[in-house]
């Protein structure tokens, strides 16, 4: 909806409906609309539409892939044309952002799902050494709470991208039920698909902000991440394990790897 600002947007919502919308936030031209939700049209009783013609739910799949090639010559042979390329041919749409990771938009759960499958096969059996992670998750443009587009699944996918197991890709529940299933396994019998539930991802969220908060910190062992979770050593191994494959030590070292290569990436070496 285009208005002058915020207010006549919800006024004209309340003279439209007699009741307030859940939430309004505003978009700026930094924000690449029709990357997220397409240019679809509208039917005679002024429904929106997909781009295929069918009654448009607002709701979009979204993956993130992060690519890492720890190769001396850092970040030449990472194949980023052609993860587009896969995108394209799936009809999902690149969303560009000031980050080093890959996101794209999808209509159909299912077509993100051929996407990251034909992204598995591409990077898994790149002769490079390309760790990988991708995420899939499906949510609404405007969420109840928060100003920012498609805010949650943006956060979710960043989460995971961040400190998941690597080579691997994890769907959340909601794309999980839309695609009832499909791909589960790939044809090679290898793929690495882990599906992620609501606890998990509430776990992850914690994590993830304990981690980003403290890795530059000397003082980050695993004894302070058991006490910051709540938990003891042996839950705290148990469940990191489970979830990212990796020790608690293991996964501070990650991130701070993974810290330092985005810097270099960048020119930015301290």
């Amino acid at each position: 909806m285009d208005a002058p600002h915020k207010k006549a947007c919800i006024d004209l919502h309340m003279t439209a409906h007699g009741i307030g919308a859940c939430n309004v936030i505003e978009l700026s031209s930094e924000i690449d609309f029709k990357a997220f939700l397409g240019e679809g049209s509208k039917d005679e009783n002024d429904m929106a539409l997909t781009t295929s013609g069918e009654i448009d739910t607002g709701y979009r799949t979204l993956i993130m892939i992060s690519l890492v090639d720890f190769t001396e010559d850092y970040g030449r042979h990472i194949p980023i044309e052609e993860v587009y390329r896969l995108v394209k041919k799936h009809h999902g749409s690149i969303v560009n952002q000031p980050s080093d990771k890959i996101m794209a938009s999808f209509v159909k759960a299912s077509d993100a799902i051929s996407c990251c499958m034909a992204s598995y096969d591409l990077l898994e059996f790149n002769p490079r050494n390309i760790d990988y992670t991708m995420a899939m998750v499906t949510g609404k443009p405007v969420d109840e709470v928060g100003s920012d587009f498609f805010g949650e699944a943006k956060e979710r996918l960043q989460t995971l991208c961040q400190i998941g197991l690597g080579n691997s890709i994890y769907i959340d529940a909601a794309t999980r039920a839309l695609t009832k299933g499909e791909h589960e396994t790939s044809s090679k019998g290898k793929t690495k698909i882990l599906f992620v539930s609501e606890n998990d991802f509430s776990f992850y969220d914690r994590l993830f902000k304990i981690l980003d908060e403290k890795v530059n910190d000397s003082d980050l062992k695993s004894e302070y991440l058991c006490k910051s979770l709540g938990l003891s050593k042996a839950q705290t191994y148990r469940k990191l394990k489970s979830l990212t494959g990796m020790s608690p030590n293991e996964l501070i070292r990650e991130m701070l790897l993974q810290k330092k290569c985005i810097k270099y990436r960048f020119g930015r070496i301290d």
